[in-house]
């Protein structure tokens, strides 16, 4: 036998009431804590489609490694950067950026290493990175405030930074 068990209206509606707040509850505060995203292409000043590599500093601006150079958002507009070489050789297209524990920003090419200057708004050359010809680079990681792991495409390089920078293979 089939037993029927009576509910109350008044108790159904105390349930369905109990279960919109409970549903609402739920989806205002998945809205309070959902992340703003936003799009940000060339139209909106970013030099290039291409973003191979991004990064955050410590003042909140978003760094951009493009396949026409390096972009610096700061919530508004974006300033564009290029990693000019000083002996003449054809200018890369920037393959990373990272920012550092040290708040130091660098980018880096297939051979060049730059680090950005905040007093002359450019990226500069560390000179204490030569990668031989047949290498190229591939992955750089920030360990300490002054050392950072360089991956090439043959060899793993230690740069300390200090007085004479140094590369250690």
């Amino acid at each position: 036998a089939v037993g029927l068990v009576l509910i109350n209206s008044d108790l159904l509606m105390k349930f369905k009431s109990l279960f919109i707040l409970l549903t609402l509850l739920f989806i205002c505060s998945a809205s309070i804590y959902a992340d703003t995203f936003i799009k940000l292409s060339t139209e909106h000043g970013l030099s290039n489609r291409r973003v191979f590599q991004s990064t955050k500093d410590h003042k909140g601006y978003l760094w951009f490694a493009t396949a026409a150079g390096i972009d610096r958002y700061n919530g508004e507009s974006f300033t564009h950067y290029y990693l000019d070489q000083k002996d003449n050789r054809k200018t890369e297209k920037p393959k990373g950026i990272l920012s550092t524990p040290a708040n130091t920003i660098y980018a880096y090419t297939e051979k060049t290493l730059t680090q950005y200057n905040p007093q002359t708004d450019q990226f500069d050359l560390v000179e204490a990175v030569d990668i031989p010809n047949n290498q190229t680079l591939q992955v750089i990681n920030p360990i300490s405030k002054d050392s950072l792991w360089i991956g090439t495409s043959n060899a793993l390089y230690l740069l300390t930074m200090g007085k004479d920078n140094q590369l250690i293979e």
